[in-house]
């Protein structure tokens, strides 16, 4: 009975040991694997430490290295000299964000070809949401079908060489506008030489003309429109401005109901303010089309249009954000950089003036100067283009490329790069590589026609990418080289260039998110003067012209005896010539437009200097010797010897007191 009674209690005791048998297999596996796992994590955090690019120390909790990213460097030389450090590619920590920067040829090419899909993303930040319309603008758009769509759209129907070909009577008739109003200013002066801010004219013109072939608009020109277009140009400038500020929840995603300085309520402000300016535009078109009022050669809108209407646009984004957002893009991308990049090829050639002389000399050679340059002839200017090219290799409107973001893991220069990482490339710091460059501070554009002469700005040549590379390059490059030559061509060829009282330009850099001269450019214009004949002979333009005024005015054809001196003369045979320029035998102070502006005042000082002095003294010489006549060297006719003499005073002495 008793042993009836633990026979239970046995079976469950053998149970358990069962149980526990089959229990140990799987705890020593689930074991393994969690062994397994901390021996990756473990191998993963080594791997990281030896591969990962070099960074900076001193980073500090939250916000990583921005700290060392402020003060008063601009960025790009910031970046620079941290490479000058670290080497060509190294990491920032900003705040939760890993950044991978760039400064060699070499690793630019690694990750423009090998990594070129992977890196074609772009980083969701606030700028991109906010001004671009949540990401619809094509330069913040993030790579996929959309984007992939837009770029189509961009490079095959908006900026191809045959649209922009259509549109080429657009860019000649604003340049011809603005050489109009910098003539009509000269001759209401004159024809004297005029001070221009042309840092300031540029970008009238550049924005008059890209607006004009996206949206048909006629802004600064005989006040049509003048108001909105204002608007529209401050709103640009604005949103160029925001696109360039740090917002402190980009890197410290916690802060984001922060918005430290309103930054976030602004950029919400001005992308609402162009949506409804270009959305008014949009609203034109679709009228006009409507009632059959469309121009023959179509603008960036009715294309647009167009494709929406016909089903060629597919994608699932509203057509309507779709065409606001590129065309503020267009207008943005265009303006701004291409002003910039004009002002600092004229800033160059003002400081290098052989260059500038050079330039004209080509402009003359192909052109003449009986027409004005036509696009068609810019295919002819090696050496303009040569400048071109040489003022984006030192000053790339875009210091730093529009950073890219990685897909996916991979490697760069042996390093590995996360998911997730930024990758910035100072194009800025590339393209002054000394390895590359011989001399690569100095303006040469003489290096793109020998040494450099195969380099091009398509994104191919590594070392040169003005317009980035890859996937993500600029798709305007063509439109902007058109505007960018043709306006420069057509400057050079019009006008006489100076700078007032012929001082260096200042070429110091300003800050922002594009390169622009931290003051403007202001430089005095004139015609130039053309070809003419003086008594029967051709004086070509350019020529200078020397008047020996006083061999002149010793002609003995006009003056009896013109060595001797005879006041009388002038009293007599000469009573009715005077020194204002109209007798030209006698023209002391010059005559015609150039004429001295200052004979009223030399002769008031003049003539009572010598009447006081003459009236004041009796005069003699040391010894009674003969003064002297001998001419001096120099700009003036001034006596090579001091003239010494011996005063007595002959008036009563009062008059001396």
């Amino acid at each position: 009975m008793k042993s009836h009674t633990h026979m239970p209690s046995q079976q469950a005791q053998q149970t358990s040991m069962d149980y526990l048998l089959l229990l140990q297999p799987i705890l020593a596996i689930f074991f393994a694997l969690f062994l397994h796992q901390i021996w990756l994590k473990i191998k993963k955090s080594k791997n990281t430490y030896a591969k990962e690019a070099p960074e900076p120390g001193r980073a500090i909790p939250v916000i990583g290295h921005l700290h060392l990213l402020s003060g008063s460097k601009l960025l790009h030389h910031k970046l620079a000299e941290m490479a000058d450090v670290y080497g060509p590619a190294f990491t920032l920590r900003l705040g939760r964000r890993r950044t991978l920067v760039i400064s060699n040829w070499e690793l630019a090419k690694e990750c423009f070809t090998t990594n070129d899909k992977n890196f074609a993303n772009r980083p969701r930040d606030s700028a991109a949401k906010l001004l671009g319309y949540d990401l619809a603008m094509i330069g913040f758009a993030p790579y996929g079908p959309y984007w992939r769509e837009t770029r189509r759209i961009a490079t095959l129907q908006l900026l191809s060489n045959r649209r922009l070909e259509s549109l080429k009577h657009v860019r000649s008739s604003e340049v011809d506008a603005s050489i109009r109003e910098i003539y009509e200013l000269w001759k209401e002066k004159e024809r004297r030489a005029v001070e221009v801010n042309i840092q300031q004219k540029l970008l009238d013109l550049t924005f008059s003309t890209v607006v004009r072939m996206v949206a048909g608009k006629r802004f600064l020109r005989d006040g049509e429109d003048n108001e909105e277009g204002k608007r529209f140009r401050e709103l640009i400038e604005e949103q160029f401005y925001l696109a360039g500020t740090s917002v402190v929840s980009d890197a410290v995603p916690i802060l984001e109901w922060v918005d430290f300085q309103g930054t976030l309520k602004s950029m919400r402000r001005v992308a609402k303010e162009v949506g409804e300016i270009v959305e008014g535009w949009v609203s034109e078109h679709r009228r006009k089309r409507a009632t059959g009022e469309t121009e023959a050669a179509q603008d960036f809108i009715d294309v647009l249009l167009s494709l929406v209407e016909d089903g060629s646009y597919s994608s699932s984004i509203d057509p309507a954000i779709f065409i606001k957002a590129n065309v503020v893009n267009l207008v943005a991308a265009a303006t701004d950089t291409t002003a910039i990049t004009m002002t600092w090829a004229l800033s160059l050639l003002l400081n290098n003036r052989h260059a500038l002389r050079r330039a004209q000399a080509e402009l003359d050679l192909h052109v003449g100067k009986d027409r004005n340059v036509d696009e068609s002839d810019v295919k002819n200017l090696t050496f303009l283009d040569a400048i071109v090219k040489e003022t984006l290799r030192l000053y790339p409107a875009g210091p730093l490329l529009v950073p890219h973001e990685a897909i996916q893991d991979c490697h760069v220069g042996g390093f590995n790069v996360y998911a997730g990482t930024r990758l910035v490339v100072n194009a800025w710091k590339l393209q002054r590589d000394p390895r590359v460059w011989s001399d690569p501070e100095r303006f040469d554009p003489d290096r793109f026609l020998t040494s450099h002469v195969d380099i091009d700005v398509w994104g191919k040549n590594y070392e040169f990418i003005p317009f980035g590379s890859g996937r993500r390059s600029c798709p305007g490059i063509s439109f902007a080289l058109h505007l960018l030559s043709l306006t420069l061509a057509r400057f050079l060829h019009a006008f006489e260039w100076d700078t007032p009282f012929g001082e260096c330009v200042d070429m110091t850099e300003g800050f922002g998110l594009t390169l622009a001269k931290a003051t403007p450019l202001r430089v005095v214009l004139t015609p130039p003067i053309q070809d003419c004949h003086v008594g029967g002979f051709n004086v070509d333009g350019g020529t200078r012209l020397l008047v020996n005024a006083w061999k002149l005015q010793r002609d003995p054809r006009v003056w009896s005896d013109p060595e001797r001196f005879d006041p009388n003369r002038f009293l007599t045979s000469h009573v009715g010539i005077d020194i204002w320029g109209n007798n030209y035998e006698f023209i002391p102070f010059g005559s015609g437009r150039r004429s001295c502006p200052g004979i009223s005042f030399a002769w008031h000082v003049l003539s009572l200097t010598l009447a006081r002095l003459l009236h004041a003294f009796e005069w003699e010489t040391p010894f009674g010797e003969c003064v002297d006549m001998r001419e001096g060297f120099g700009l003036n006719l001034a006596k090579a010897t001091p003239l010494r003499v011996l005063l007595t005073p002959r008036l009563p002495s009062h008059l001396y007191e």
